[in-house]
């Protein structure tokens, strides 16, 4: 009775050691069929994603209560080598309906690349029922021939063709090398005030200095800033935001036009808060 009892037992572990192996080899052919599975339920999410949010901005963008006049973006240094994305966001902006954007670098990296930024906009602008008109250099403090006052200063935003700027997109190139032009430029003006005797050198406030800044740039200071990357504001000319809502986007490469929107729908939303940071970061 050993015997059969030690064949009994063989025969179990045989069919115990089959089981095993059929067993593996359904966990195996059905973690791979689940995989196939996840990579093409992924793909037409994708696919959903990216067809939902074709024309997003223009279908819900007029039932927002504003829009911010003019918008900053924001880039940290990390974020200055993703010129396609950052093309993108502007062309955003131009369907969302917002008629200037700035583009703010610490570094000037952007003002380097300039000519292909405004190459690759111009393109990506053909047959969207835009024009994007770049500006990277102020104009000279004064225009020849006229009163040298501040009041007088050139624009230094461009200007439509016989003044429609309906469907122009104005596209300021700006970097801390631009805040202290301006600062030199401000202290040169209220300087020549001085010496005109239109005004006394200890009469001179902050609120003439930020007053000269702001009619230097001639132009809205921005109603909402957009920032790329992890440094915040990264030196922005601070007297540019008084008035602007600060919202953080996360990465540059990896927003999106829902992202976008939801910025713009945070901003609609918002009263003036002084600048204070929301951060639009998922978790």
């Amino acid at each position: 009775w050993l015997f059969h009892l030690f064949h009994l037992f063989h025969l179990f572990c045989l069919v115990f050691m089959w089981l095993l192996r059929v067993l593996y080899w359904m966990l195996v052919r059905g973690w791979m069929v689940w995989c196939k599975v996840q990579r093409c339920v992924s793909w037409l999410h994708g696919q959903r994603v990216v067809v939902g949010e074709l024309g997003l901005l223009t279908r819900h963008t007029p039932s927002l209560r504003k829009l911010p006049c003019h918008l900053a973006l924001v880039l940290d240094e990390a974020e200055t080598h993703c010129m396609k994305e950052l093309c993108s966001v502007v062309a955003w902006t131009a369907e969302a309906g917002i008629p200037r954007v700035s583009l703010y670098d610490l570094n000037g990296v952007l003002h380097d690349r300039a000519s292909i930024l405004t190459n690759a906009l111009t393109q990506l602008a053909k047959g969207q029922g835009w024009t994007p008109v770049v500006s990277t250099t102020a104009p000279p403090t004064t225009p020849d021939g006229e009163d040298k006052k501040v009041k007088d200063v050139a624009p230094r935003w461009p200007s439509g063709v016989g003044g429609d700027t309906s469907r122009r997109l104005h596209v300021h190139i700006l970097s801390t090398a631009d805040a202290r032009t301006d600062i030199v430029r401000a202290t040169l003006l209220l300087s020549q005030r001085v010496s005109e005797g239109t005004l006394k050198a200890d009469q001179i406030t902050e609120t003439h200095v930020q007053d000269t800044l702001r009619v230097l740039a001639n132009a809205p200071d921005p109603d909402a800033l957009f920032t790329f990357g992890s440094s915040g504001v990264s030196g922005f000319h601070p007297w540019r935001l008084h008035r602007a809502e600060i919202f953080q986007l996360g990465s540059l490469e990896q927003v999106s036009r829902s992202d976008f929107w939801e910025g713009l729908s945070r901003f609609a939303g918002t009263t003036q808060r002084c600048g204070r940071q929301i951060s639009l970061i998922r978790g």
